[in-house]
């Protein structure tokens, strides 16, 4: 699997956790749970430590793909030049 496929795969799923963080503490502050609203709210920027990263990644993979010389390729399966 290449790195891009894992790293925009995991910063979607990462995403999606971080909206229903959201809704739950928004949820939470809004019925008069302070309790739910600030456990819902560390674990939402926990998150996104990790998840803004990711989505970095994502996206540094895709418009700059790493090259290869392992395979005798530059990463778009074209061989490397000579010398």
């Amino acid at each position: 699997m290449p790195p891009t496929v894992l790293y925009c795969s995991t910063a979607a799923v990462l995403a999606v956790l971080a909206v229903a963080l959201f809704a739950c503490g928004l949820r939470g502050a809004l019925v008069g749970r302070a309790v739910v609203a600030v456990i819902s709210g560390v674990l939402l920027c926990a998150l996104m430590v990790i998840a803004v990263p990711l989505a970095a990644l994502c996206v540094l993979e895709a418009t700059h793909p790493r090259t290869s010389i392992s395979d005798g390729t530059d990463g778009s399966g074209l061989p490397c030049p000579s010398g």
